[in-house]
Formats: C-alpha cells, structure tokens, sequence
C-alpha cells in the first residue's frame, strides 16, 4: 500500500483542532461503547507450603473508561467486578465481587487515564489447571465486559527446578514483596532500569544455580542478556536482578528466565518500555527518524535516511527547528506532540511483530490524532462479519475503516472516505 504524504502546515493545523475537543470526544466516546475496556494480570508463586500455589491477580480501570453520570455539582460513576477461579470440570474454586463507587469534582478528571480503579486479589490453589474470569459491570452505561484465560497452576513439589511468575519491580525487595513496587505488564516503564525479581523452588537444598535472564524483542531477537546465581538454604530461594535499558527504544519485550546445565521449564514475563519524550530524543536517532516518513517530503526523508549517523542528527534537529511555533522556547510543542502520539501508536497497535507506527492505525493516528469518534465491531459467534473498526474525524470531514481480516489483531485500512 503507497503512503500519502501530508504537508506539515496540514499536520500542524490539526493538531491544534483536535487539540481543543478532546474531553467533548472522550466522553461521547465512551458513552456510546457496549464493552468497557479494562486491565488485567496474574502470577502464579509458590504458597506457603509446596503443594499450594499462591496466584496474584492485579486488575484496573482507568477512569476515562467509565461513564460517569452528572448529579448536582460532581461527576458520579459505579462498577461492579466479579472475579472466578473456575476448575477443569468448570466447577468454582473461587469467586468474589468488588464494588467501586467514584464521585469527582470536575469533568476533566472523569477522562483521566492517569487515574484509575484497581484491586489486588491473592488466591490459594492446588497445581492444576484453571479458568480465570473477570468480569465487569459498568452500573451507570449498563456496559458489560468480561476476560477469560486459561492457565495452569505449576507444581512447585516437583524433581526439578521450578520458577514462579518473574515480576517487574520499580526497585529492589526488601524481606517481603511490596505490591505497590509491582510493574504490571499493562503499565508502561519509564525508568532506565528496574528490577526482576522471581521465586525458585528446587528439589534439593542447599544447591547453587546459574540463571540467565534474557531480554528480548517480541520476534526472539535477544537485545539484552545477563547471568546471575543463587544459592539456596532450603529448597526455596529469591533471586532479584537489575536490567538498565536506557539504550533500548519504546517497545514492548519478553523476558525470559532460565536455570542453566539444570532440568527446569523456563518462564517469561512481557513488559515495555515508554520513556519520556525528552530521553528518547536523546537516545538512538536511527530509532526516531522512521516515523518522520509520515510528515516529511520524500526527497529530505530519503536524504536523512541515508545519511551518516551525525549528519541525521543535524538534520533531524533543522528539520524541526524550522516548525517550532514557539521559536523563541527551549522546547518544541509540536515536535513533543508528534512523538507523543509515536509513543501511542506503539503502545496501541503494534501488529504481527510490528511496531504501532508502521501499522495502518499507528500511521493514520500519528498523522491525524485521535479520532472524535470510534465504532467497534467485535467478531462474534452469531456473524461471518471480521471485527472493523471505523474512526470519524468530524472537523475534517474524513472517516477510516479497519478490518481485521483473520481475526488476530491486525487491523488493516481498507477505506478512506469523505462526507
């Protein structure tokens, strides 16, 4: 599919459009949805004796995800969670419902996403295999939305090494394990380094094992290795190690944890990274320049992409020099706006291995914001209809559909209208 290429003085005029309606555009939004989206994750540990396991579900709403309802002078929005543990045979291992009632003072905090709704929930469980399912009742909106996973419960009691879930941690553990240092995989690391911290279970005391900790791109490539050892007093040990990725571009990554010259299952653990806009400027330019294809007149864009490392910095720092609508200011609001929405793109719509950028979304997104309206379609039992996604951009007249041709989360443009 050929690109279209923008003009810049198009890219800047919208920026300011969109700019001004978008928490008229969040709370339309929303209301019009039949699902709240909301986050979720799990970790399967060792419990207090080996033949229990302890399972940790982290589960949270951002309040933009909400419909608050206006009563009087305050915003008003009520949900109701449901949270099972359901057996093989479909039974109940366990199940409890969480209610959360909200009252802010002022709209812009009703479409917050720095904000949010969360529970911490720990869960004793034989090893075995389970459903988890959660379940969301938005009591305002009337909307419902539910995840399920299937997992299985490790057998911590067992002939070989075994690992628990790793976690992400903002800074070393102390004697116990503070939830509130925990790094979900939904929440984006804005640190040049953080710890990972795992429990291992192994079948002999006092035993010393090699571990290696790998860091890897969502395609296997490895970007980031390291050995460490443990020693175990009994046959339970803490193992905690310090990743520095200050070097590593925005962008989700596996982790993967593994006993070396021993008989063990390695584990994984997803996460990204999401650094602020001033670090990752200076950080590789060969990792900022590929969106500027968007916005960019094909000839400079072929000339700053073949050019020599220090050459692409000069002309990265000319090209938005001369666009800086506040020439007199240290800082650029339109070069910090751009790559807010790179950083968007890549959170949101990476596909396939792909970054979010270069996804269809990512593109129409970088180069037109956030849309003033979106309509979802999800794929269901009942329709031989693929999941499409429309986005209405109201001010300029444009709409854009996405179709989901196989199912898996790769929404392709098949459409580009006027009206």
């Amino acid at each position: 599919m050929k690109i279209k290429r923008v003009s810049f003085f198009h890219i800047a005029l919208i920026l300011g459009i969109l700019t001004a309606t978008v928490p008229a555009r969040s709370q339309f939004h929303f209301s019009q949805k039949n699902r709240v989206e909301f986050e979720y994750c799990m970790y399967d540990l060792p419990g207090q004796t080996l033949k229990q396991n302890k399972l940790l579900v982290i589960f949270r709403v951002p309040y933009d995800n909400l419909l608050f309802e206006k009563q009087k002078d305050s915003f008003f929005a009520s949900i109701l969670w449901t949270l099972t543990i359901q057996n093989k045979d479909k039974s109940t291992a366990f199940t409890r419902d969480y209610r959360d009632t909200l009252r802010v003072a002022h709209f812009k905090e009703t479409v917050s996403q720095k904000d949010f709704l969360q529970h911490v929930q720990t869960i004793n469980l034989k090893p075995g295999e389970y459903t988890l399912l959660i379940r969301l009742n938005d009591q305002i909106s009337h909307a419902v939305s539910i995840r399920r996973g299937d997992f299985e419960a490790r057998n911590f009691d067992s002939n070989r090494v075994t690992f628990g879930d790793p976690i992400i941690l903002k800074s070393p553990p102390g004697d116990s394990l503070d939830i509130e240092d925990i790094i979900p995989p939904f929440v984006p690391i804005q640190q040049d380094s953080f710890d990972v911290y795992v429990d291992i279970v192994s079948p002999a005391p006092q035993t010393t094992l090699q571990l290696s900790v790998d860091l890897q791109q969502l395609n296997g490539k490895s970007v980031l290795k390291k050995d460490g050892f443990v020693t175990s007093t009994s046959k339970r040990a803490k193992f905690y190690t310090t990743l520095h990725t200050a070097n590593l571009s925005d962008q989700h990554y596996k982790l993967k944890i593994s006993a070396v010259h021993v008989k063990s299952r390695p584990v994984y653990q997803y996460l990204w990274l999401k650094k602020k806009i001033n670090a990752l400027l200076k950080g590789n330019i060969s990792a900022i320049i590929g969106p500027l294809q968007y916005v960019m007149n094909y000839s400079d864009w072929i000339r700053l992409k073949h050019a020599p490392p220090e050459q692409q910095k000069e002309l990265f720092k000319k090209f938005w020099e001369k666009r800086n609508p506040l020439p007199d200011s240290p800082t650029n609001p339109l070069l910090e706006e751009f790559y807010r929405r790179v950083q968007f793109a890549n959170e949101n719509f990476s596909s396939s291995g792909a970054p979010g950028w270069q996804t269809d979304r990512g593109r129409i997104y970088i180069i037109y914001g956030p849309p003033d309206d979106i309509y979802r379609n999800d794929a269901n039992l009942f329709s031989n209809e693929p999941p499409y996604i429309i986005w209405t951009y109201n001010n300029l007249r444009l709409r854009f559909v996405f179709v989901d041709e196989l199912n898996i989360g790769d929404y392709r443009l098949v459409s580009r209208e006027t009206f």
